[in-house]
């Protein structure tokens, strides 16, 4: 029988090891890794620099791929949704990096638990800054009255794509489109001061990127880099090579998973 891949004990797993990392946020955890180090160029974690890993691509594509901001990338949840499902069968290192870029995004989603109240606040004012700047954008648009999400209970929703087209007197396909441009507006936050913004950002950005440091020096044996096909580390493969191992007829299992036995 085929192993699952990303079964819930995977996720499991994965998320065992974020913990040790996120509960040091709570407790007061030590200089970060590129401090001590002194050249943030010449660290290297496992094998890799920052550059090579793509850290930085880390950062920004989590908040870019958020639910709520999908549509600054994608002109339908439709078109987000298709994207966002990860080819893992492509090839076992492609899967490799896969595996290391869902174990970052596990690990920033519990940052996002246990913010200090600086990083919390400067979260909630880009979050709501984002929505301001969508209702300039359609105050600017050709349909000042244009709805382009509804303010719920305290929280933001999308509106009804049909009604606000009909309500509009355009086609779907025309609020689409409109939607999609206000939202690749919004994502550069022009309803804050330039300044200001780029403190904002700046501030969330440094504390993900200090325990995104912190939990690659602690778990080297998952970093791999943007060129994985090379990449030294294989998490994906280990722990399938281990699984393997476990079962009834490891080198079917093997052979399945596309990957060798020790």
């Amino acid at each position: 029988m085929r192993i699952r891949r990303w079964s819930s004990r995977s996720i499991v797993s994965l998320a065992v090891l974020l913990v040790g990392v996120v509960g040091a946020s709570c407790s007061g955890a030590s200089n970060s890794v590129a401090e001590e180090a002194g050249d943030i160029g010449a660290v290297k974690y496992g094998g890799y620099t920052e550059e090579e890993i793509g850290v930085e691509a880390l950062i920004a594509n989590y908040f870019a791929d958020r639910p709520s901001r999908a549509l600054t990338r994608y002109r339908t949840r439709n078109e987000y949704r298709e994207a966002s499902v990860p080819d893992y069968g492509s090839s076992p290192e492609a899967t490799d990096r896969a595996w290391f870029e869902q174990s970052v995004r596990l690990l920033f989603f519990g940052l996002g638990e246990v913010m200090p109240l600086e990083v919390e606040s400067a979260s909630d004012e880009l979050w709501h800054a984002f929505y301001a700047s969508l209702d300039l954008c359609a105050e600017r648009s050709e349909y000042p009255d244009m709805r382009l999400y509804v303010l719920e209970d305290g929280g933001y929703s999308g509106v009804s794509v049909n009604d606000e087209a009909q309500r509009l007197g355009i086609t779907v396909d025309e609020f689409l489109d409109l939607r999609h441009e206000c939202h690749k507006f919004a994502a550069s936050y022009p309803a804050l001061d330039r300044e200001h913004r780029d403190e904002l950002l700046k501030t969330r950005r440094d504390y993900y990127l200090e325990f995104l440091r912190l939990w690659m020096a602690d778990h080297p044996e998952l970093v791999v880099p943007l060129d994985y096909e090379n990449s030294v580390n294989q998490p994906y493969q280990d722990h399938m090579r281990e699984a393997c191992m476990a079962s009834e007829d490891p080198e079917e299992c093997a052979r399945l998973e596309g990957v060798s036995l020790p």
